[in-house]
């Protein structure tokens, strides 16, 4: 018997099953904040035994830290034979039906916490839907989050050992690309490959453009880069980039509004309100364009769920040539482009 990695659990607190991210997002825009969430597995041949999972680092917001770990699920009890997150290999290590390179793929996402191999941006809503469950408790839930593999039942589908996880929040992309570029080696990096609605198959890496190497053409990729907080516009607030676009100051500018409008506005805020951090990094699926004046450039950003903010290093371990060189973000995220 194989373990699964755990993609969602059910969230007593919330009343819904949810990926560790979207539990994350939750957690940080509560006020009060609890102690912690408590986490049961949601594949119904559990849920009457209350199967505890233990939730790892979602009360942290992302960061670039050393000591950082990404957020993920972890078995505390054991699960019924029959759960999702339990899958059977054959003799050779393949699940059934499989092809060479979907095995290749496999392995490669066994080697992560978390991952997405599927990424549709268009999709409405803060995540895609899924079936109802029961919970652990007995009840019904709406199981939030994105989709995972499961059929109309409930149960999970041949392959999802190694099976495809969709989703239209880039944070969750996010997280999929900072581990597997810390975690794999930079060839296996180069191997692994993501979906996304309506362009089709690539390598993960090449969804991703740093800012220095974006322009005014740039369109259907996550721009990134290092920034720094400008100021508060009311809930609203402003970044400046480290890098230039054609030359000029580039900013990113969320307006109070667009904030207002955002179900997790506060996790924002969890983020930018740290005084101890130097600098930030910005991963945005947006558009650049240049400003009214002419003389900067501003990333725009229509969905807030399709930006991701991470923090840097704080002040005391950063190095003057770090805040006033090139952006901070020039690390191993960037050894494959």
């Amino acid at each position: 018997m194989t373990r699964n990695r755990i993609l969602f659990a059910y969230c007593e607190e919330l009343k819904e099953s949810v990926n560790i991210d979207t539990a994350r997002r939750h957690f940080l825009s509560e006020d009060p904040r609890p102690e912690r969430y408590h986490f049961f597995c949601d594949d119904p041949s559990c849920g009457s035994q209350k199967v505890r999972i233990s939730g790892v680092n979602y009360r942290a917001a992302a960061s670039e830290s050393p000591k950082y770990v990404t957020a993920h699920y972890r078995n505390w009890d054991e699960h019924s034979p029959d759960c999702m997150w339990e899958s059977d290999l054959d003799e050779a290590g393949r699940l059934r039906g499989e092809t060479d390179a979907e095995a290749k793929q496999r392995k490669l996402r066994l080697k992560l916490k978390d991952l997405v191999t599927d990424f549709d941006p268009s999709l409405e809503g803060d995540a895609l839907g899924r079936p109802h469950v029961q919970g652990p408790a007995g009840g019904h839930a709406q199981v939030g989050g994105d989709g995972n593999g499961r059929d109309r039942n409930g149960h999970g589908q041949p392959g999802l050992l190694g099976g495809r996880t969709r989703t239209n929040q880039l944070s969750r992309l996010v997280e999929t690309y900072r581990e597997a570029k810390e975690t794999l080696s930079q060839e296996e990096f180069a191997q692994l490959e993501l979906r996304v609605t309506n362009e089709g198959v690539m390598p993960l890496h090449e969804y991703f453009c740093r800012i220095s190497r974006a322009n005014f053409d740039t369109s259907n990729r996550v721009i990134f880069g290092g920034a720094t907080f400008v100021e508060w516009y009311g809930t609203g607030f402003k970044l400046k980039f480290y890098d230039r676009v054609d030359k000029k100051l580039t900013f990113l500018y969320v307006s109070p509004a667009k904030m207002e409008a955002y179900r997790f506005r506060k996790y924002f805020k969890e983020i930018l309100s740290d005084t101890t951090i130097a600098y930030f990094t910005v991963f945005a699926l947006g558009r650049l364009e240049v400003s009214a004046k002419g003389n900067s450039v501003n990333l725009i950003v229509d969905d807030l769920r399709h930006l991701d903010i991470v923090r840097g290093k704080s002040k005391e371990a950063s190095v003057s040539k770090d805040i006033g060189g090139s952006e901070p973000s020039k690390t191993r995220m960037d050894d494959v482009d």
